[in-house]
């Protein structure tokens, strides 16, 4: 037997006019802001002081950013002195707001830190993100490059 999702995807914006797309601040917040304006949606930036209820009547899609650690009390867990404290009061905005998207059908794009969220939003606990306190055993570099028509990893 099937399973059918409990909550079906909700579609209630205009055809004619580009969706709206909330994202959580972050430190890459212009390249959110480009990629979604790229993709042909208005991009809405959401603050901590929003109500995720009003929020969630105003966006018809949603993307959780990278950032700082979700502080493991929320996922009863003990701190780790390599946590990296995420802006105050983030973590119970994007937490309320990730429950409430569930709840409603809401499209989800949940990237590094939003991945987190919306697990602990979902009642699971995160896994820990444990630093180096030096330089990186790998080197890292881009491998994303940008041509004229599409985005191609390397």
């Amino acid at each position: 037997m099937r399973s059918t999702p409990q909550h079906a995807p909700r579609t209630t914006h205009n055809m004619n006019h580009p969706p709206i797309i909330g994202i959580t601040r972050c430190s890459r917040l212009d390249d959110y802001v480009a990629s979604i304006e790229q993709a042909g949606g208005r991009p809405r930036i959401l603050d901590v002081s929003d109500s995720p209820r009003k929020v969630l009547g105003e966006i018809q899609g949603l993307v959780l950013t990278g950032g700082g650690d979700i502080d493991p009390v929320l996922y009863r867990e003990e701190r780790h002195e390599t946590v990296m404290d995420a802006e105050p009061g983030r973590d119970e905005f994007e937490i309320d707001l990730a429950r409430r998207a569930m709840v409603s059908g809401l499209a989800v794009l949940a990237i590094c830190r939003g991945a987190q969220v919306l697990n602990v939003a979902a009642g699971e606990r995160s896994f820990r993100t444990f630093r180096p306190r030096s330089t990186p055993l790998f080197p890292t570099r881009s491998i994303l490059r940008k041509t004229r028509s599409r985005t191609t990893w390397r």
